[in-house]
């Protein structure tokens, strides 16, 4: 009660991502998206709230980008302002789900530990070596 169910959410949001993807052919137009998405996630939202964040955000992308006013916001915001919200936001959802692990007792057992341990290091090297997708591949090996 009270929280907004994954499954359909994450559905969603993968697909406008691919849509506003192919439409633009840049990932600008997703980070409001995954803003509002993270801020969801890390200080919890009422459904309400989460649905009227996105629709009032993806009808402001979607006009920027019919009027093709994307261009000149994209030149007005300095990357490294993308940058660092990408990372505090990023920060902000490892910090929140850090918090589970000792509540669920996920870290507590030498098996999480040296889990936590793999992943990491496979996660660095996949990121300082090659431009595969880390995340993905440390997903599907942890689905396997």
């Amino acid at each position: 009660e009270g929280s907004i169910r994954l499954g359909p959410a994450m559905l969603w949001m993968g697909i406008f991502n691919i849509v506003s993807a192919v439409q633009w052919d840049i990932p600008m137009p997703v980070q409001p998206m995954k803003s509002i998405a993270a801020v969801a996630i890390s200080d919890g939202m009422d459904p309400g709230s989460f649905a009227a964040a996105g629709i009032i955000t993806g009808s402001i992308v979607w006009l920027l980008g019919v009027s093709r006013l994307i261009d000149f916001v994209n030149l007005l915001i300095p990357k490294c302002v993308i940058a660092g919200m990408q990372v505090g936001l990023g920060v902000r959802m490892a910090a929140k789900g850090c918090a589970y692990w000792h509540v669920n007792g996920w870290i507590d057992a030498l098996d999480g530990k040296l889990t936590c341990l793999l992943c990491f290091l496979g996660a660095t090297g996949l990121l300082l070596r090659t431009k595969l997708p880390t995340a993905l591949i440390i997903f599907l090996v942890g689905a396997v």
